[in-house]
């Protein structure tokens, strides 16, 4: 079944598929707080410059966290600091459910970003640890759709959670008590996701890494070269940060679309994205990861300018196709990443590459909220596409070179 597929056999391996279990806990309860905090903000009596604020701390966890993460990933091994992880999480939203003031919660959801990260990272880097170079991407490939679907399934459970929990607390669907409740399942869920790492041995992932390339030790790449091979997640972080965060804004604005449709417009989006991780590692089987991403890139462009259309269905039938692309995009621009780096380099290098998307991503949406006080949607666009298209031109470019190996005994 799987060779007919085209999957890795690799797939089926115990820890690979322990992973994913805890990869699907992770999306999960990445997409609660997506519905629901900004709720519960506001029934605390916070105004919308407070949702900005935690917004921004959330991105900047992982840019302030980014080097220590890879780091305690190349040191402890992945399934250690992914144990770790979880268990702070626990904490961090046991705290930040019963904060008695906006201090605590403030710091709370800043840590709850640092999670996320970690997860990221360390998952990623445990996955790369296994099968070949095809197979890798398609594990990693794999490991980016499940997390997006199970993003998506947190949000429509949120979505719920609140309307069952306060009645039968005595309170109203939009009560703290109730945005409480909701938040608390966080809390589990953070616990569950230690479950399928109990009885994963670091070293059982560390073995696979220490391998290196057929067996020979690797020469290290130096960190300047690392931060240089990361421009292109600069790059791809600017195309989408100057215009997705912003798109439900966009469609309400332009479309005079209601919130219910946007809403699930935006779900659309996700779902795709988690579809092109699938599509793309059946690609990259086939032509390789360097020409999937490059000319996956380079195809963002037509379709983003596609919300130039004054035509709904043309604008949203073109984001649809960029979001499938971008799911042939992401998770494998790692994959090129990892190739140029030592094995034992991966978590850091993987850490510098969310620095370079995030820093990215921020002043991208920092210099569109400026943009978008002229009412001038169509540069935003404009700006977008062209740098899709340059982020696949940037990874066609880039010498991803294989790492050189020592062959001294």
């Amino acid at each position: 079944m799987l060779e007919r597929l085209r999957l890795p056999a690799v797939l089926t391996h115990p820890i690979v598929l322990r992973l994913y279990a805890f990869t699907m806990i992770v999306g999960f309860l990445n997409g609660i707080p997506d519905v629901v905090f900004n709720f519960y903000l506001i029934a605390l009596g916070y105004g919308s410059d407070v949702s900005g604020q935690m917004a921004g701390l959330v991105r900047m966890s992982g840019f302030v966290f980014g080097i220590p993460i890879g780091i305690a990933v190349d040191r402890w091994g992945s399934i250690r600091t992914m144990q770790v992880g979880a268990l702070a999480n626990i904490i961090v939203w046991g705290v930040l459910v019963f904060a008695p003031n906006l201090l605590f919660i403030q710091i709370a959801y800043f840590c709850s970003g640092t999670f996320f990260s970690i997860a990221t990272v360390a998952a990623i880097t445990a996955l790369s640890a296994f099968g070949s170079t095809t197979d890798r991407a398609q594990l990693v490939g794999m490991n980016f759709t499940i997390i997006t679907v199970m993003g998506f399934v947190g949000s429509l459970v949120a979505g719920f959670l609140p309307g069952w929990i306060g009645p039968r607390w005595g309170v109203s669907a939009t009560d703290v008590l109730a945005y409480r409740g909701t938040l608390a399942v966080l809390i589990v869920a953070s616990a569950a996701a230690l479950l399928p790492l109990i009885g994963v041995a670091a070293q059982s992932v560390q073995f696979h890494a220490d391998r290196g390339v057929h067996g020979v030790a690797e020469v290290s790449t130096p960190l300047i070269n690392v931060v240089a091979l990361t421009i292109g997640y600069f790059v791809v972080g600017c195309a989408g940060g100057i215009l997705h965060p912003f798109l439900n804004v966009y469609l309400r604005e332009v479309y005079t679309l209601p919130d219910g449709s946007i809403g699930i417009i935006v779900a659309v989006f996700t779902l795709l994205m988690g579809i092109g991780g699938v599509l793309g590692g059946q690609l990259v089987h086939r032509f390789g990861v360097r020409p999937v991403v490059v000319v996956a890139g380079v195809l963002c462009m037509p379709f983003c300018l596609g919300l130039l259309s004054p035509q709904l269905v043309i604008a949203v039938g073109g984001y649809f196709m960029l979001c499938l692309l971008i799911g042939m995009v992401f998770p494998y621009m790692d994959m090129l990443l990892f190739q140029a780096v030592a094995t034992r380099q991966r978590g850091v290098s993987k850490s510098i590459s969310t620095m370079s998307w995030s820093l990215g991503w921020a002043i991208a949406a920092y210099a569109s909220g400026s943009i978008q006080r002229t009412g001038n949607w169509d540069v935003l666009i404009v700006i977008s596409a062209v740098g899709y298209a340059l982020c696949g031109m940037v990874f066609g470019v880039i010498p991803f070179t294989a790492v050189r190996q020592n062959n001294t005994p």
